[in-house]
């Protein structure tokens, strides 16, 4: 296996871990545990009893569940612990293997998910999902599946697992980089803040200097797109969302940015974490997106909110805090929350990928291009929801 993948490794978790270690981290702000915690009790009560999570209407979703999988991690419970009529997400994600699995960028989400969960992505659901990552694997051009989103999930998936990277995944993304600094979620698209968030941190764990001249120009892109709240848009002008600013503030951390008070990313005296919580239904729990509870963004906003990478990037962790703020097998404390309101169904789809999961582009380009407002942003993703 990963024969093709061996031929071209650039870089070790080794190579990596000495790279980022030798410089020195800039103060950064604390943790919301409390926020996080009360996020994860909402995403709990979401779970479905075939053990899967829901991301737009009620039924569970692979590339949802997945994401509810990583904000689990970055704060507790384990998520195998986590059970509705004996499901777990494990259960339900190795019902879906299968079909999932047959889109490489699915397949690649759903290994890393996998090895978060601390499980065999090589023998999953009757899947070996490392043999689908090498199989879809172009060693000539290093690209994989059909956009960043889908390399992102590749490369996380092999530091994961087999604990290497093919170079010539790196160069490729490095390659894409646009003249504003930042990365596209497909050609023709233009720099948006989710995917550069995203590659960012891949970037990083793979062993690029936090001082390289491609990281110094992704901090500067981040903030065209910052709001004078604190927050971050999807594009440059755009509303401020939870998820970006949650996907941001990852990648700051990642970059060893400082994010505190009077720092650089406080441009009208509020921090990205403040702006952040300022999304927060303090009933539910949980986070908004157009002024209603959303269990997509709350899933991706917990992460940001304890100053977590992705599961398993551990080099990209703050020094002192290469655990994660709650024990990966303490129980979180559930509290009384009002009844979680009914994600929207029916929701109109723009395609479909093999998931199932509705069109492969992003929810805030949808919104752009047709004003389908009532989707939320990052709806589209096929392989994110």
């Amino acid at each position: 296996m990963f024969r093709k993948i061996g031929l071209l490794i650039v870089s070790t978790l080794l190579l990596a871990g000495v790279l980022l270690a030798s410089v020195t981290p800039a103060i950064a702000a604390e943790p919301e545990t409390a926020a996080a915690q009360a996020a994860v009790n909402y995403i709990i009560s979401l779970q479905n009893a075939d053990g899967g999570f829901p991301a737009f209407g009620a039924d569970s979703a692979p590339g949802s569940t997945i994401d509810a999988v990583f904000a689990m991690t970055a704060v507790g419970p384990q998520p195998t612990t986590v059970t509705t009529e004996g499901n777990s997400p494990a259960d339900y994600l190795a019902t879906q293997a299968a079909e999932y699995s047959t889109d490489p960028g699915a397949a690649a989400k759903l290994a890393y998910g996998v090895a978060a969960m601390g499980l065999d992505p090589s023998d999953f659901g009757g899947v070996d999902l490392l043999a689908v990552l090498d199989d879809s694997f172009d060693v000539e051009t290093g690209a994989y599946g059909l956009d960043l989103f889908d390399q992102a999930f590749f490369i996380m998936a092999l530091h994961q697992t087999v604990g290497t990277i093919p170079g010539s995944a790196v160069e490729y993304v490095l390659s894409l980089q646009l003249e504003d600094g930042g990365w596209e979620f497909g050609e023709g698209f233009g720099s948006d803040s989710n995917t550069t968030a995203l590659v960012l941190q891949v970037l990083l764990v793979a062993g690029v200097e936090r001082g390289d001249a491609a990281v110094t120009a992704a901090l500067g892109y981040f903030h065209t797109v910052q709001d004078v709240s604190g927050a971050f848009g999807f594009l440059a002008g755009a509303e401020p969302d939870a998820n970006s600013t949650a996907f941001v503030i990852q990648a700051l951390i990642a970059a060893r940015e400082d994010i505190d008070a009077g720092g650089p990313w406080t441009p009208g005296g509020v921090t990205p974490l403040e702006a952040l919580l300022t999304f927060q239904n303090p009933e539910t729990g949980a986070f908004q997106f157009a002024g209603e509870d959303s269990a997509f963004a709350t899933y991706q906003v917990v992460p940001g909110l304890v100053l977590a990478p992705f599961p398993g990037l551990k080099s990209l962790l703050l020094p002192g805090r290469e655990t994660p703020v709650a024990s990966p097998t303490m129980a979180v404390e559930l509290v009384e929350t009002p009844e979680p309101a009914a994600q929207p169904a029916d929701l109109p789809k723009v395609g479909t990928g093999a998931s199932g999961e509705g069109s492969p582009w992003p929810a805030p380009l949808l919104l752009a291009a047709g004003g389908l407002a009532a989707l939320g942003l990052g709806a589209g993703h096929r392989r994110y929801r």
